[in-house]
């Protein structure tokens, strides 16, 4: 083999080496190109969800509010009206004395402060949705309990 073929094999050959590397480099720009965007749609998908999860809290604890309101407003109607006219009746005027100082026990009742639904994240929509529960169970007890003491009064009269 004369020098000038060696030169021509050993540029072919590194012709050769250097199409190789650059078929590698490619495979690699494009493992990396799938491997970023499936992350960047993973992080995607993932900030869709949580943007819907806290969508939902928000939503929850708005209705919540709502129910809440309808309660209390019930509870405040009957202390309003039936039960200022049944405290009105004194122990004199009823069959059974117990019935007047049941009542006065039940208006009486410290009302919850009422909790606004404003929160940054969904956690604190969730315990904020929590205690409106919690207030919605006082306001129906307490209208039930106070419904009971004002009907006891007015079945007691003389």
């Amino acid at each position: 083999m004369t020098n000038k073929q060696h030169d021509v094999n050993k540029q072919g050959k590194k012709e050769q080496q250097e199409a190789q590397e650059r078929k590698a480099n490619r495979r690699t720009l494009i493992t990396i190109v799938v491997v970023a965007l499936v992350v960047c749609l993973c992080a995607g998908g993932w900030l869709m969800w949580n943007k819907h999860r806290f969508a939902t809290a928000k939503e929850t604890c708005a209705q919540t509010s709502d129910t809440l309101r309808v309660t209390m407003n019930e509870y405040n109607n009957l202390v309003n009206t039936d039960a200022n006219d049944a405290s009105g009746i004194t122990a004199d005027q009823v069959k059974d004395p117990k019935t007047v100082k049941t009542l006065a026990k039940e208006l009486e009742a410290q009302a919850p402060e009422y909790i606004a639904c404003a929160a940054d994240n969904m956690k604190d929509y969730d315990a904020i949705t929590n205690k409106l529960n919690d207030q919605i169970s006082w306001y129906k007890s307490h209208t039930a309990s106070l419904q009971k003491a004002v009907d006891a009064v007015e079945a007691s009269k003389k």
